[in-house]
């Protein structure tokens, strides 16, 4: 039974422990309601033989779903990127999307090496506290700085330590700078 919208398949091995074969990636593009694949397995090979393999089918996606592959995608001739960070400040994301659009590499590998220190910095919350709910305080805080909404966290989810905030206001610095690189 076809589905009833168009699909985007999403892989995302670190959580799943399952990696998509290729040829599965392959055999679901030509299926009528698969229009897209966002890979999140920060296999940068395995994304450019998908870009080879998929040149027959212009009008399907491929998205880059890491933040640091983003730039070197984009280059290889990706559709574009789905990431998580992008909530912190989206501005630096589309920067680096156009200037490697506008064949302008050199500026899309500067602001990709500024993404690249977000993304450290995450990171480092994350591994000194791995709760899930740790990026979505420091989402939580950026999202809330920008009036973009009131709150993402669930009930259960205590108050974010006060380094977390910390951290997500560096992330948010971080970004700002990035912007300014174009």
């Amino acid at each position: 039974m076809p589905a009833p919208l168009p699909v985007i398949v999403y892989d995302i091995p670190e959580f799943t422990n399952v990696k998509l074969a290729d040829e599965m990636i392959l055999r679901l593009a030509r299926h009528g309601n698969v229009i897209g694949f966002k890979d999140s397995s920060a296999d940068l090979e395995r994304f450019k033989g998908l870009m080879e393999a998929l040149q027959s089918l212009p009008d399907f996606y491929l998205m880059q779903g890491k933040e640091n592959l983003i730039a070197e995608s984009l280059r290889m001739g990706a559709s574009g990127f789905i990431v998580s960070l992008m909530h912190i400040d989206p501005h630096p994301f589309i920067g680096v999307y156009r200037a490697i659009r506008a064949g302008n590499f050199q500026v899309g590998a500067s602001i990709q090496t500024e993404i690249n220190k977000v993304i450290h910095l995450v990171k480092e919350s994350i591994d000194q506290r791995p709760e899930s709910s740790t990026l979505f305080h420091m989402l939580n805080y950026a999202l809330q700085k920008r009036g973009v909404c009131k709150n993402i966290l669930f009930d259960h989810d205590d108050a974010a330590p006060a380094w977390i905030i910390e951290n997500a206001q560096r992330a948010i610095d971080l970004c700002l700078e990035a912007d300014g690189l174009l």
